[in-house]
């Protein structure tokens, strides 16, 4: 895909974020958000959050469980909440926008957060947080991503980050006693484990969010960002396109989703891969062989994670104070720590995870944990969506043949134009 194709998609993009402010400007921005509040048959206030989680697995259940608590306990408000698929957030808050018909709370994936800020429908809760929440030491990289014209326009509900999870007999089999720490040791030991049954590493790099932030520390331990791939993306698309090559990585990887890697990885057909602590209920459950967790493989230096998690924002409506009292309610102690154990997520309030030795003292939360003071956020950038596609279509041309270097080529000259256009 040569820089035409590439700069076709980011259009795409840019114009639902265009068409996005356009119509909220023409209906006057967030003033229009505001609706009737509605009445339940015991004469609570009807609060309505959009989320894109699921009640159906354990991630999901955790949190649902959590508002749920919340509307038990207040004689004041109950909340209805509402599943949008994450694949249609986007284009659901516009139309609702449009039609005055948001709800009061919406979950955005931390990545998202600033580019629907900028549409100016969400409240400004820097002066709450002060006052209400001064006491609490948040973990700097999910508080930013909350952040926008350094006003804080929600706040950061869990964390995740990324790490190096490994088949802890087959490293043994080949003669490994400790995961990979470097590159060349990851290339070594994928092409070691690689048999006619199984690939030495699994990784998703299907055109989706999943999979740039699989990339990202890879790009970050270059020494990179997205604004400055110069630096180092031909070197982070050079290390998948040499797994791939040697046969040490499924060129199938290209098409896989998170949920397809770890798929492959509990059956065995794959040896390492890159996964987040959501997912530790999952291979509890799942995996019937003894696995690790380690930090990613470093380039030269240090190893590199990025932040993942899920933010909660405030619609600027008449209920805002009712929206203001859930959200407090689930960044207490107690109610943060117990949601974050059943779902495998970290605490976003750092003082709370140090409060409680499941997180400071568990040999796999602590990888995890530890991961946190290394660990960066994507952008935070109104663009975000549209620097995603550049680097989701660098990934995507290593994976039909095209060579690391031409690949971040066309990805800079890309990305470039598209910054200085903004």
């Amino acid at each position: 895909m040569k820089k035409r194709g590439l700069w076709k998609r980011i259009s795409a993009c840019g114009l639902v974020i265009a068409m996005c402010a356009s119509m909220l400007a023409g209906c006057g921005g967030s003033s229009d958000t505001k609706k009737e509040a509605k009445k339940t048959k015991d004469g609570k206030t009807e609060l309505v959050m959009w989320t894109f989680m699921s009640k159906e697995n354990s991630y999901g259940k955790a949190f649902y469980d959590a508002v749920d608590a919340f509307s038990d306990g207040s004689k004041e408000y109950t909340v209805k909440i509402e599943q949008i698929p994450f694949s249609q957030l986007v284009s659901k808050i516009t139309v609702a926008a449009q039609s005055k018909s948001l709800p009061d709370i919406i979950q955005v994936d931390g990545c998202d957060h600033a580019s629907f800020s900028a549409m100016g429908i969400f409240a400004d809760l820097t002066e709450k947080v002060d006052s209400e929440m001064k006491d609490l030491e948040f973990y700097s990289g999910p508080l930013e991503s909350c952040k926008y014209d350094d006003k804080l326009y929600g706040l950061p509900l869990n964390a995740n980050n990324l790490v190096l999870v490994y088949n802890v007999d087959m490293l043994k089999a080949a003669g490994f006693e400790n995961p990979p720490a470097t590159w060349d040791e990851l290339k070594e030991y994928a092409k070691a484990l690689t048999s006619d049954s199984t690939y030495g590493f699994a990784i998703n790099a299907i055109d989706d969010e999943g999979s740039t932030y699989s990339f990202m520390p890879f790009l970050y331990e270059t020494g990179a960002d997205w604004n400055t791939l110069d630096k180092g993306a031909a070197k982070a698309l050079g290390l998948y396109q040499d797994l791939a090559n040697n046969g040490s990585m499924s060129k199938e990887a290209f098409g896989w989703g998170q949920n397809d890697a770890y798929g492959q990885f509990v059956a065995k057909r794959a040896a390492m891969y890159i996964d987040g602590n959501w997912r530790l209920p999952e291979l509890e459950k799942d995996a019937d062989f003894e696995y690790a967790f380690a930090p990613i493989p470093a380039y030269e230096g240090t190893s590199a994670t990025c932040i993942g998690g899920e933010n909660l924002a405030i619609v600027n409506n008449e209920n805002f104070e009712g929206s203001w009292e859930c959200v407090k309610s689930l960044f207490t102690e107690e109610t943060m720590n117990d949601y974050c154990k059943k779902s495998g997520m970290i605490p976003t309030v750092k003082t709370f995870a140090m409060a409680d030795e499941y997180f400071t003292d568990d040999p796999v939360m602590k990888v995890f944990v530890e991961n946190m003071e290394v660990a960066k956020t994507r952008g935070p950038s109104p663009i975000w969506p549209q620097i995603s596609q550049v680097l989701r279509d660098m990934i995507q041309q290593v994976g039909t043949g095209v060579s690391a270097d031409d690949a971040a080529a066309d990805g800079i000259k890309a990305m470039q134009e598209y910054v200085d256009k903004e």
